[in-house]
C-alpha cells in the first residue's frame, strides 16, 4: 500500500529559521558571547533533557507547563515519566553545581541553548526558544548584582541598540509588601504574579485583578494569563495601598527614598531597599549610563526563585514586545539539590524575541548567505583546475563554494549565486586557462577583471574588500 505524503507543518509555536534569518541570527549571539567573555564568563553546556524533580523540586506550587519526554518503549510498557526538557538554564545550572563541589567559586558561567515551554504562542513568543544566559554563583556581594546589569547594558549597546531600559527592582522589596500592605504573606506569590502584569495589561488592570475574589484558576507560571482566569481576594484598602506603591516615581534616589518610607516598617523590605541603593551605587561608579537603569516597583518576575535584585530590559522603540533580557538573584536555587545555599545572580536574553523585535526594527542586516565566492565549472574536463583553485581559495579562508550542479550553462551558475547572494564568481573557460589567467566578477556590480592565476587569491580578497568599505 503506498504511503501518502505528510503534510510538511510545524506544530505551533515552533519555527524554522532559513539561512539568512540563521545567519543573521548567529551573528547576533556571537555579539552576546563576546561581551560575556570579556566579563570574564566560560562556556557551559548541559542537556537538554532533566529529571522531572530537578526541574520542579517536588514543589506542589510549580505551575509552569513542561515538556514531558519519554521514549516510545516506555510509553508502550506504561512506565511513569520523569524527565522533561528544560524550561529554562537557570536550573540545570543549579544542578551542575551541586554536583560538581569543585569548582572554584565565584562561578562565572554562560550558556546557550534551546529550552521548552507550553505557553501559548504569540508575537515574538514560541514554545521552542533560544536563550543566552550568564550567571555568577557563589557570591551574595551587590557587585555581582551590578556586573550582571551593566553586562546586559554592553550587549545590548554591542547590537547597536541604544534605545532601552533596563528596569529593576528587589524582590525583598515584594515580599514585604504583606507585611506593609496587610495581607495573608501565602497570597504572596499570587500577588507578585499579578504585579508582574504590569508593563502589558496596566495599572487599573491590575488593581482590579487584585481585589477580585480568588477562583484558584490553574495559570501557568510566566504566562500571559488574561485578567478574568484569576483574582488574589485582597481587602479594598490592601489593594489601594499597593496602588500607592506602584505609582511611586521620581529620580533614582528620590524613588529609594519613597521605598523606604513606604516599607519603613518592613525589615525584609528595608533590607531589599538597601540593596538596591548597593547597586546603584555601583553602576554609577561604573558609569552606566543614569538613563539606561530605571528603578521601577512594578518588576517582579514570573519565575518563584528569585530572591533579590531583579530586573527586566525592554526597547525603547518597540516596548510592546516585552522584555528581551531579564534576570535577577537566586540565593536559595542550588539549595534544591544540597544543604548548602549557594547565593546566585543571572540574566537570560530571550534570543528569538530579541531577533524578532530587532528584525521589526530594521535592526538586522540581511545576509542570504555565509559564502563569499562561487568556482565556476566552464569545462568539465578541467576540473582538476577548479578543485585546485577552490582548495587554494579555502586556504586562504575566503569561504568559497565550488558549483555542484550536473548542468554546466555558464548563466545557470551565475543566476545560482545570484540567487544565493554570493558576491563574486570565478570564471577560468579555456581563453583563461590557455593564458594562465582566471576571470573575477563581481555579481552586483557586473565589474570584471582578468588576472594571473597566482593572483587570484589577492584579487578576490581585494574585490572583497572594496564590496565592504
Amino acid at each position: 500500500m503506498a504511503l501518502t505524503n505528510i503534510s510538511p507543518v510545524l506544530p505551533s509555536g515552533f519555527r524554522d529559521y532559513l539561512p539568512a534569518e540563521a545567519i543573521a541570527r548567529g551573528r547576533m549571539i556571537a555579539t552576546i558571547r563576546t561581551v560575556f567573555e570579556r566579563y570574564g564568563f566560560d562556556p557551559l553546556e548541559t542537556p537538554a533533557v532533566e529529571r522531572t524533580d530537578v526541574l520542579t523540586g517536588n514543589d506542589p506550587r510549580f505551575r509552569m507547563i513542561i515538556y514531558e519526554a519519554q521514549t516510545t518503549a516506555q510509553r508502550r510498557a506504561a512506565e511513569p515519566i520523569d524527565t522533561a526538557l528544560r524550561y529554562d538554564l537557570t536550573v540545570p545550572l543549579a544542578r551542575v553545581v551541586a554536583a560538581n563541589r569543585s569548582l572554584p567559586l565565584p562561578f562565572k558561567r554562560y550558556q546557550t541553548g534551546n529550552v521548552w515551554r507550553g505557553e501559548r504562542p504569540q508575537a515574538g513568543r514560541f514554545r521552542e526558544f533560544l536563550q543566552c544566559d550568564a550567571d555568577i554563583v557563589g557570591t551574595a556581594s551587590p557587585l555581582a548584582d551590578a556586573e550582571a546589569i551593566a553586562c546586559i547594558a554592553d550587549a545590548m549597546r554591542a547590537l547597536g541598540i541604544t534605545q532601552f531600559a533596563i528596569r529593576i527592582n528587589n524582590r525583598k522589596i515584594l515580599n514585604g509588601l504583606a507585611e506593609a500592605v496587610g495581607f495573608d504573606i501565602a497570597q504572596a506569590a499570587d500577588v507578585l504574579r499579578v504585579i508582574d502584569k504590569l508593563p502589558k495589561v496596566g495599572r487599573e488592570a491590575v488593581l482590579r485583578e487584585l481585589g477580585k475574589p480568588k477562583r484558584g484558576a490553574n495559570v501557568a507560571e510566566g504566562d500571559d494569563a488574561s485578567e478574568s482566569d484569576s483574582g488574589c481576594g485582597l481587602s479594598a484598602s490592601a489593594v489601594e495601598r499597593i496602588g500607592v506603591f506602584l505609582a511611586l516615581a521620581g529620580t533614582t534616589d528620590t524613588l529609594l527614598d519613597q521605598m523606604a518610607a513606604f516599607f519603613s516598617e518592613s525589615v525584609v523590605a528595608t533590607e531589599g531597599v538597601a540593596e538596591l541603593r548597593s547597586v546603584i551605587a555601583a553602576l554609577r561608579a561604573m558609569e552606566v549610563p543614569e538613563e539606561v537603569v530605571v528603578l521601577d516597583p512594578s518588576i517582579a518576575r514570573g519565575l518563584s526563585y528569585y530572591t533579590g535584585t531583579v530586573f527586566e530590559t525592554f526597547l525603547g522603540e518597540l516596548p510592546s514586545m516585552g522584555s528581551v533580557c531579564s534576570g535577577g538573584r537566586y540565593d536559595d536555587l542550588v539549595a534544591r539539590f544540597s544543604d548548602v545555599s549557594v547565593p546566585a545572580v543571572g540574566f537570560s536574553f530571550g534570543v528569538d524575541r530579541l531577533f524578532a523585535a530587532l528584525t521589526t526594527l530594521n535592526y538586522i542586516a540581511g545576509v542570504a548567505t555565509t559564502a563569499e565566492v562561487l568556482v565556476t565549472i566552464m569545462d568539465p574536463e578541467a576540473l582538476p583546475e577548479y578543485l585546485a583553485m577552490t582548495a587554494a581559495l579555502r586556504r586562504a579562508d575566503i569561504r568559497t563554494v565550488l558549483w555542484l550542479g550536473t548542468r554546466m550553462g555558464f548563466k545557470e551558475q551565475l543566476a545560482y549565486a545570484s540567487d544565493r547572494g554570493i558576491p563574486i564568481a570565478v570564471i577560468a573557460g579555456s581563453d583563461e586557462r590557455a593564458a594562465g589567467t582566471v576571470t573575477i566578477r563581481d555579481l552586483r556590480t557586473r565589474q570584471q577583471e582578468v588576472v594571473a592565476r597566482d593572483a587570484l587569491i589577492a584579487s578576490v580578497r581585494r574585490m572583497l574588500v572594496g564590496r565592504n568599505a
